[in-house]
C-alpha cells in the first residue's frame, strides 16, 4: 500500500492513485482502484505519476 500511496490523487484532482468516484468521506464505497492519467496534450502530464513509462507511451 505504502507504493501505491506515492502515486496518490492529491484533494480535489481525479488523477493518481486512488478512489476517483468518492465524493464524501461518509460515502459508501463500491470499491474499484484506479490509477488515473492524462497522457495527453503532453503539457498536462504528470510524469511522477509513473515515472518508468513504457517507451511507447512516453513519446507519442
Amino acid at each position: 500500500m505504502a507504493e501505491k500511496n506515492k502515486y496518490g490523487q492529491e484533494p480535489r484532482d481525479v488523477e493518481g492513485y486512488g478512489q476517483a468516484f468518492v465524493k464524501l468521506e461518509e460515502q459508501k464505497l463500491d470499491w474499484a482502484d484506479v490509477l488515473y492519467m492524462i497522457t495527453q496534450p503532453e503539457d498536462l502530464r504528470k510524469p511522477h505519476l509513473f515515472p518508468k513509462l513504457p517507451l511507447p507511451l512516453r513519446y507519442i
